[in-house]
């Protein structure tokens, strides 16, 4: 491995400890490479470095210029940088902010359907509450009495 590749490496190692947890994840996600593929690279003990197409899409993720990623390296390696965040380094995946969906107005077929939706939840809340009203008013365990003005009435319609 020649020295340009290991800046390269000590670099990579270097954002993605100042990165956190789940920076392999990030970092895969981000330039659509695979976060396997992002641990090989990251590993001391591996000598790849990747494409010259895979480096240059992680050193922007990293928000570096491919050259100024390099020469951190260097300075790594050479002991100049100890643990200093270079202002460079993206946010932390809980600190960044998710991406605001492009919300479009309903359109007038949504806006009906919902609308019926609607009109249907209101009237199943409606049942619900007078069965519950009948299920307070009727006592399972008391029989129900017949009226006696009924049986009268039954009687004096069969004559």
């Amino acid at each position: 491995m020649n020295m340009r590749s290991k800046y390269f490496k000590e670099a990579l190692i270097f954002c993605l400890d100042n990165h956190g947890y789940g920076s392999q994840s990030w970092l895969a996600r981000k330039t659509g490479l695979g976060q396997q593929y992002i641990s090989k690279l990251a590993s001391r003990s591996n000598t790849n470095v990747g494409s010259e197409n895979s480096r240059e899409k992680i050193v922007k993720a990293c928000g570096y210029e491919y050259e100024d990623f390099i020469s951190l390296g260097k300075k790594l390696i050479a002991g100049e940088i100890l643990e200093q965040i270079p202002p460079e380094t993206p946010p932390k995946p809980e600190t960044q902010p998710e991406p605001e969906a492009d919300l479009l107005p309903p359109s007038e077929s949504e806006l009906k359907l919902l609308n019926v939706v609607f009109k249907l939840a209101h009237e199943l809340k409606q049942i619900r509450e007078e069965l519950s009203e009948i299920r307070k008013n009727t006592d399972s365990r008391q029989k129900l009495k017949p009226d006696p003005d009924e049986d009268q009435k039954l009687a004096n319609s069969k004559k």
